[in-house]
């Protein structure tokens, strides 16, 4: 599949392999939906290709690239949270995957969502990365690095992933065959985030329903505390689509505070940047503590 964007990070990434400068371990932190998931499976493709020609790889058809598409290749292994943690036993078996002998040229993983580990886990990670055996390279993704022990990020090389220029994303739904009206409505409401444009054009009743999500968000702004309360009480009530309701309000408040900064409404762009540093402040809350989901919502729909 196409990586749509990141062309620094993925040349950086492909220098390191033509160079023989593969890290053991890579972190690729960034907000969520960006695409470093993508980034990271090409990559990991890109080590095991089969196709003699390094500047071709990866070739996306010999039999190591076709297994890794889905997910079945023996020096692969994949992580992700279950019930929102990854634990002890999940790590051990990565760690034990990555000593084995590889069928190819790499063992390989991805630790998807990796802030995620209990501080028993990132302490077992640790032994790894300290003590990397053979062609191994393992890569850890995370929307909130800083939740990640100091000695983890001693350890690793971090790639920083940025929002994809709205151009990248329109033009790559365009190839898809989504109609161009709807396209650029996708492009202009998925925030720079591939991902999130990827998923809407392939199921339009979760554009539609995030849409209204804005509508909703936007709308607090001119209701009393009431009103506010009552939304915040409903929104505590569904805890699963919470913390992605809250990523699509800091995409929206991101592309405001970028279009004010260049309007130059600097009154405007302090209030923005200071709700947006609330909505960071729940998300982190929900992410590293059990909180009363409500009183930060109402607490967060005071100050707005």
């Amino acid at each position: 599949m196409k990586i749509i964007g990141h062309k620094k990070q993925w040349e950086f990434l492909k220098k390191q392999f033509l160079v023989s400068r593969v890290p053991h371990a890579l972190l690729f932190s960034g907000e969520e939906s960006l695409g470093k998931k993508r980034v990271a499976f090409e990559f990991l493709k890109l080590l095991n290709c089969e196709n003699t020609d390094l500047s071709k790889r990866p070739c996306q058809v010999c039999q190591s690239c076709k297994a890794m598409e889905k997910r079945i290749h023996p020096d692969f292994f994949f992580i992700k949270p279950e019930n929102g943690t990854i634990g002890i036993p999940k790590i051990r078996r990565l760690s034990e995957s990555l000593t084995l002998k590889s069928y190819f040229q790499w063992k390989t993983g991805i630790l998807d969502q990796a802030h995620s580990m209990t501080r028993e886990a990132q302490n077992c990670l640790l032994k790894t990365l300290e003590e990397p055996s053979g062609k191994t390279c393992l890569i850890l993704i995370s929307e909130h690095s800083f939740l990640l022990f100091p000695t983890i990020l001693s350890r690793v090389q971090e790639v920083k992933f940025f929002p994809v220029k709205r151009r990248m994303i329109l033009n790559y739904l365009i190839n898809l065959s989504v109609e161009e009206k709807k396209a650029q409505e996708i492009a202009e409401f998925s925030f720079g985030r591939p991902g999130q444009a990827i998923e809407f054009a392939l199921n339009p009743k979760k554009f539609k329903d995030d849409k209204l999500r804005i509508e909703d968000f936007l709308l607090l702004f001119e209701r009393d505390l009431a009103f506010r309360f009552h939304h915040a009480e409903t929104l505590s009530s569904t805890p699963k689509d919470l913390g992605k309701i809250l990523n699509l309000w800091s995409g929206y408040l991101r592309q405001v505070l970028i279009s004010d900064v260049n309007k130059r409404d600097f009154k405007k762009v302090k209030k923005i940047k200071r709700i947006l540093e609330q909505v960071a402040q729940v998300q982190f809350l929900m992410s590293t503590r059990n909180i009363n989901k409500r009183l930060a919502l109402e607490n967060l729909f005071l100050n707005i």
